[in-house]
């Protein structure tokens, strides 16, 4: 039996003000949260209101994880429990900015890589300056995952500008700031911005290039997630036999 259980991370850069609060003893476990993303932008204020006495709990990755494995009956029947970050730096509430004022709207842009006709800005899909977690393993990861995304972004920008620029095989390389699995992504974007002329009318950079760009960044966030409740959702999948071995 497969179960797949769906929480919010506590890591989100959509709240930094969440980040510390399951490692106090006084801080209720509940916490505010809203779905006014839902709404068109001149209704959420009103909508804020209405949901004001909305609470969920955010989860810590091992936090969830030990959770999982205290209910009764989970220990003997478990085959396999995995974690997994879901919408890391892209989270709804990103583009409110409903939980921390200074939120940058990425999901916004990231979304906008796959408008038809629609260039997204990419000067808005760098990386936000992020506070320190009170987490090591947490800041290490929004540091490497920071360095790769924003290099990705780079490197995507300097190849439409034709500036001279590392190639796929150095940044993707041992000791580069990129996942080697995103090379074969990397260098089928180049190519096909050897042949954007060809494609004009029009405007092949937001029809055919930012797409694929969008593709790579989704590929990133599933390589590089670590399953700490460092993204919009956080995603626990159980594998459940019985207790007489069979599954």
């Amino acid at each position: 039996m497969t179960l797949v259980i769906d929480v919010h991370g506590q890591f989100s850069p959509e709240w930094p003000g969440y980040w510390g609060y399951s490692r106090d003893a006084t801080a209720p476990r509940m916490q505010p949260y809203n779905m006014v993303w839902m709404y068109p932008e001149a209704e959420r204020a009103r909508r804020l209101e209405e949901q004001r006495n909305y609470r969920i709990r955010y989860w810590r990755g091992e936090e969830l994880r030990s959770f999982l494995l205290d209910i009764p009956g989970v220990g003997d029947r478990l085959r396999d429990l995995t974690l997994c970050d879901r919408s890391v730096l892209v989270g709804r509430h990103m583009d409110t900015a409903c939980f921390d004022p200074q939120a940058r709207p990425v999901r916004r842009e990231v979304n906008t890589l796959f408008e038809f006709n629609t260039a997204a800005r990419l000067d808005l899909l760098s990386v936000p300056p992020m506070p320190a977690s009170g987490d090591a393993t947490v800041d290490v990861f929004f540091r490497d995952y920071a360095r790769a995304w924003d290099a990705v972004v780079s490197w995507f920008s300097n190849l439409l500008q034709g500036v001279q620029a590392p190639s796929p095989a150095d940044l993707c390389g041992a000791g580069g700031p990129i996942p080697a699995i995103l090379q074969q992504g990397m260098q089928a974007i180049t190519e096909a911005a050897r042949q954007l002329a060809w494609f004009d009318p029009g405007d092949p950079e937001a029809n055919l290039l930012q797409p694929q760009l969008g593709l790579l960044l989704r590929q990133l966030e599933y390589h590089l997630q670590r399953g700490l409740g460092c993204g919009h959702g956080l995603l626990a999948v159980l594998q459940l036999g019985s207790t007489s071995g069979r599954h």
